[in-house]
């Protein structure tokens, strides 16, 4: 079978994903989608909706993201197989610090990176007379 997995898998580390006011666990997630464990609403294969908050599972909280997300498969046992279409900036920033290119934050994990390379210096001015 031809692989098309852009991203690659984490399941380390469980994430939360709130979906119509209710959190769900991802414990199978990547920059590109997830696998929602026990969705229990009305959600079906090709249904557009969004994700409206992430966090950690451990933690039990969310903050909020704008997510755009498509399902892409219904599983046995209430799983859904979600494709992000679209994240933001406060996901993305989510995402780079639960992989580890940046220091967690616990007290705002959706504090956005920082910049890999200092500014350049900037230039001295003198008067001249």
């Amino acid at each position: 079978m031809l692989e098309r997995r852009h991203q690659s898998r984490h399941e380390a580390v469980p994430i939360l994903l709130e979906i119509g006011g209710t959190s769900f666990v991802a414990a199978i997630w990547s920059r590109g989608g997830a696998l929602v464990e026990s969705y229990g609403g009305p959600l079906t294969p090709g249904s557009l909706f969004a994700v409206t908050g992430l966090g950690l599972a451990d933690e039990g909280r969310v903050g909020p993201v704008d997510i755009r997300a498509r399902v892409a498969r219904a599983e046995g046992e209430g799983r859904l197989a979600v494709q992000f279409l679209g994240i933001d900036r406060r996901a993305h920033a989510f995402f780079e610090e639960v992989l580890g290119s940046n220091p967690l934050d616990i007290d705002n994990p959706f504090k956005p990176p920082a910049p890999r390379f200092p500014p350049p210096p900037r230039p001295r001015l003198s008067l001249v007379r």
